[in-house]
């Protein structure tokens, strides 16, 4: 597990397909329970992922959507009284008990710091791209009394390997003004930069972006790949991205 030093003494973290629990062909630290991995084995790769972040992870139900759920706490130990999670593509935290976070296989995830301490976890695939998750989450940040905003951008397909059809292209390019790339080749179809166009939304949104990980997952062999494993035939697991807050004393 990659960790990232953030503002604020906040940590970010980053997973991949290495160390965990699961079997063939999950293997072997598959974070997700909707992708058929067996329900018991998932959960003791999420608890070992809670053992090495120091606390709970939340997550929430991702729905490709620009929906932000605010993961809220009071002055308690160990998250009690945490409100549940629901769908959203998006978490939104002041609370130090607990982490938050977002799977991903391909798709854009990023992390988004306040400088009033407040931090989101966000879920940026092409459908999200095009409704705004990430506007929503920067102004959902900024409504909290954010000033400044910071971006952490983690590893995603790049727009070399994200091949689509011309109607995707079309809607992608009029929903985000992020121009596809030109096709290679004689039957080679457009491609779309989902990173690119993820950075491009974040520094419209008034967001400076502190880290970038090139790393492609179709690419890698550490990460998981949804069109990899797609292309392979088979289905594959989803790795984590989130943050853990540092408590700030008032007194």
């Amino acid at each position: 597990m990659q960790v990232i030093d953030l503002p604020f003494g906040h940590q970010g973290f980053v997973t991949d397909a290495q160390g965990g629990l699961s079997k063939s062909p999950y293997e072997t630290w598959n974070i997700a329970r909707h992708v058929g991995d067996d329900p018991a084995t998932v959960q003791g790769n999420i608890e070992l992922l809670d053992q090495r972040v120091g606390r709970h992870v939340l997550f929430a139900e991702q729905v490709h959507g620009n929906a932000v759920a605010v993961v809220e706490c009071g002055p308690v130990s160990h998250g009690v009284g945490a409100k549940p999670v629901g769908q959203a593509d998006a978490l939104l935290t002041n609370c130090y008990h607990q982490a938050i976070a977002i799977v991903v296989a391909d798709c854009v995830p990023i992390i988004v710091v306040g400088d009033n301490g407040w931090a989101a976890a966000v879920h940026a695939g092409r459908q999200g791209l095009e409704v705004g998750v990430i506007e929503a989450s920067v102004h959902a940040l900024r409504d909290t009394g954010a000033q400044h905003v910071f971006a952490v951008v983690g590893p995603a397909i790049c727009g070399e390997c994200y091949e689509v059809s011309q109607d995707v292209a079309d809607s992608f390019t009029a929903s985000t003004g992020h121009e596809a790339l030109s096709p290679r080749g004689i039957n080679a179809h457009p491609r779309l930069d989902l990173r690119g166009a993820a950075i491009a939304q974040l520094e419209k949104a008034g967001s400076a972006i502190l880290a970038f990980d090139e790393r492609c997952t179709y690419e890698s062999d550490t990460l998981y790949s949804h069109r990899r494993a797609t292309h392979a035939g088979h289905v594959t697991g989803r790795f984590a991205m989130g943050v853990a807050l540092c408590h700030v004393d008032d007194s």
